[in-house]
């Protein structure tokens, strides 16, 4: 054989080549439509985001991550007291919020649910999906008045009304996710 074809016959030829390009671009097409076609108009914040579960969804997997963390991480506060001054002071918030939300036309959707923990050496506060928020009895017992904890709790509010850890949580592969 001679060296000509081989060479040739180790090359792509052209047609080869014009297939590759045309199923590349088709790939990104789809992608781009699949991309964007996804979207929801958030009811409260009235913008569109592009997040790859439901509200429901999301929803569920917050009350499924809430036991794990709970379980993972700590009792909760034994204060009855405490936790029905925390149920008084997110039930006002949240009056407030569906009463401006309902003005607007349009309306929250999560059910929030508000968790302290027992441990009294960390300061932290956080939220995770579906309107389940978190509180070390560490950063609550450091509140002088009402107002302060209102401002945390709305401050969490706002990260689940913004949906910002559903495109965090669809990101994070299955077998990493602590509700998974």
């Amino acid at each position: 054989m001679s060296r000509y074809r081989q060479r040739r016959q180790q090359r792509p030829t052209r047609g080869n080549f014009k297939m590759r390009i045309v199923i590349a671009a088709a790939l990104v097409i789809f992608s781009l439509v699949s991309y964007y076609s996804m979207g929801d108009i958030n009811l409260v914040t009235d913008e569109k985001q592009r997040v790859a579960m439901n509200t429901d969804q999301e929803i569920a997997m917050g009350l499924h991550a809430a036991l794990e963390m709970t379980a993972q991480h700590g009792e909760l506060h034994p204060d009855q007291r405490t936790q029905e001054l925390i149920d008084r002071v997110c039930a006002r918030l949240l009056a407030g919020l569906n009463k401006a939300l309902g003005k607007e036309g349009r309306k929250n959707l999560y059910r929030f649910d508000f968790h302290l923990w027992r441990d009294d050496r960390t300061v932290n506060a956080f939220t995770i999906l579906g309107g389940q928020m978190f509180d070390t009895y560490g950063l609550f017992s450091r509140f002088e008045a009402d107002g302060q904890f209102a401002g945390v709790l709305r401050h969490e509010i706002g990260h689940v009304l913004s949906r910002q850890e559903s495109p965090v949580a669809t990101s994070i592969p299955p077998e990493w996710r602590c509700w998974a």
